[in-house]
């Protein structure tokens, strides 16, 4: 008489890699794009900085500087299908990562997020909840060709207001209207310019974001002729930076206090950066052109918050651009094979 065993039952379970997981969770995260977050939120703790206890100033930087790459996380966790396209090589569009495990670890880092911005300041918590919900609805607006990458700007914005709010002393919404002029003027640059990166981010997608019905302004007028209209961002963020020079800024705001005029050398080296991301883009704006006007929009965008940074706190601000730029470029350059960031 012979034994016979369902074959499904000789099958040993596949060994789950807890270090392989951490990797594609770490590669999901997209880690060269912390260093965008952790800039603009170091822009909002040093331009709102007001004698907070230190360890403040060095959570908020820590939680803010990791922030969106969880952010990154849940905006793949809603684009599956368009990634499947766009960048099929990602942990969770490729299935490497289950969705399971993704959701998971998105609810987590929010979780441990919300606690240590209560812990800096419970208002913290207030504004973060206001971003979540801009983070949550990216998806429907990111289908509006004028709107969506203005909504990822938005985001940024509450990134760098953040920032600020967790080394004040403000304990009701009402109060953030105290702030001086200048965090107001960082936020607005801060959601300028990441406006400008994320429509530039999306000339790498035209094929993928079609298919999913995401409307973005390349897929809606095509990308030949969107191209121009990233010009529009350095354009704004240069007339914003203009009003945070002395001359200008105390004709208008003459009983407060701008920036040290060392940031001005920085933030146009940053405006140079954006014109040739744009430059590059309109040049070649399929192919390999939005991945290489990407890599400079990333640059860009990190040059031109240290620069606020610098402004506020010379050698600290240059120390972090130093710190960034080494770390950064070394993560692009490591992903450099797949020509996605």
């Amino acid at each position: 008489m012979t034994n016979s065993v369902s074959p499904s039952l000789n099958k040993s379970p596949k060994a789950i890699n807890p270090s392989a997981v951490a990797s594609l969770i770490f590669t999901s995260l997209r880690p060269h794009f912390f260093f965008l977050s952790g800039t603009a939120g170091l822009a909002g703790i040093m331009l709102g900085y007001n004698e907070a206890p230190l360890w403040k100033a060095i959570v908020s930087f820590i939680v803010l500087f990791f922030s969106y790459g969880s952010a990154q996380m849940l905006d793949d966790l809603f684009d599956l299908e368009a990634d499947k396209i766009n960048a099929p090589e990602r942990p969770l569009a490729s299935g490497e990562l289950p969705l399971k495990t993704g959701i998971i670890v998105v609810g987590a880092l929010m979780a441990i997020i919300f606690a240590a911005l209560f812990v800096v300041n419970w208002l913290c918590c207030v504004v973060a909840a206001v971003g979540g919900i801009v983070s949550f609805t990216y998806s429907k607006f990111k289908g509006i060709p004028h709107l969506g990458h203005i909504w990822s700007g938005i985001l940024m914005g509450f990134t760098t207001l953040l920032g600020a709010v967790s080394v004040s002393e403000y304990t009701s919404l009402s109060q953030l209207l105290d702030f001086p002029p200048k965090v107001w003027l960082g936020v607005a640059i801060a959601i300028i310019t990441f406006s400008g990166f994320t429509l530039v981010s999306y000339f790498k997608d035209v094929i993928g974001d079609h298919q999913a019905g995401y409307f973005t302004l390349p897929v809606k007028i095509g990308p030949e002729r969107a191209a121009y209209h990233t010009l529009v961002y350095p354009a704004l963020a240069l007339i914003v930076g203009l009003l945070l020079t002395k001359p200008l800024f105390l004709k208008l705001f003459p009983t407060h206090t701008t920036l040290d005029t060392s940031f001005i050398f920085f933030y146009l080296l940053g405006i140079v950066m954006f014109i040739k991301s744009c430059h590059t883009v309109i040049s070649i704006p399929v192919e390999d052109g939005p991945y290489d006007a990407l890599v400079w929009a990333c640059r860009s965008s990190a040059m031109i918050y240290l620069s606020l940074a610098i402004g506020e706190s010379g050698t600290l601000g240059v120390l972090a651009l130093l710190l960034c730029f080494s770390i950064m470029e070394w993560f692009i350059r490591h992903t450099e094979g797949l020509r996605q960031l």
